[in-house]
């Protein structure tokens, strides 16, 4: 896959579309398969259909995570111990932040936060001041903003703890285990459940307003 993406970044300069879309195709699932493809398959998809005014010189292949916000303005992309966020409209690096250690983050809806999990917390900057603080969440592994209202889930340990990022406080606990691995997070467009799938094809259904989950599409095997 790394090799394949390599030769269609270079194919891409030199308009070989053809050949870049003869590579990316190779790397769609097929049924039942697990998709593996990255955002940079994506990103050089787009780019191959044609129609491009120009091309915007954001080199992502040696990013180690990658976030676009939700109004696809902003990408947000960790490389070099260094976390950047690139504007498409100025095709301008508007923030740079080193030191930065390999962790979950996410731009909030509003792209006025950049979030961070950390050992100690999670940790809240503003895009335009760059000002922080860090909510005393305990051990964050994971982070997912709610796409409407004040929410953040932070993935902890042994929980998910719902917290309002703008008062600083916890406003839910929903119980979790330690054991069992999260392979994918999402909220519902309305922001009032939380849906992870788990280890033994597990989807856990969360209600935000009661703390209750459900469970369904459990595997036979």
């Amino acid at each position: 896959y790394a090799s394949d993406l390599n030769v269609v970044s270079d194919a891409w300069p030199s308009g070989n579309v053809g050949l870049m879309r003869q590579l990316l195709s190779a790397h769609r699932p097929k049924p039942g398969e697990q998709d593996l493809r990255g955002f940079e398959w994506f990103y050089f998809w787009k780019l191959s259909e044609g129609d491009q005014q120009e091309l915007i010189p954001l080199d992502l292949r040696d990013a180690t995570e990658v976030v676009i916000s939700a109004d696809g303005s902003l990408v947000a992309y960790t490389r070099a111990n260094e976390l950047r966020i690139f504007n498409w409209a100025t095709r301008q690096t508007v923030v740079r932040l080193p030191d930065w250690t390999n962790s979950a983050f996410a731009l909030s809806p509003d792209n006025r936060l950049i979030a961070k999990a950390a050992a100690d917390g999670l940790h809240l900057i503003e895009v335009n001041t760059l000002r922080e603080k860090v909510l005393p969440t305990g051990e964050a592994r994971d982070l997912l903003f709610c796409p409407t209202g004040r929410l953040i889930a932070v993935f902890r340990p042994s929980s998910i703890d719902l917290w309002d990022f703008e008062a600083g406080i916890k406003v839910r606990s929903l119980p979790g285990d330690e054991k069992v691995r999260i392979h994918y997070r999402d909220w519902s467009a309305d922001g009032k459940r939380l849906f992870t799938v788990e280890d033994f094809a597990r989807v856990a259904v969360w209600n935000v307003a009661t703390g209750t989950r459900e469970t369904i599409g459990i595997s036979s095997t």
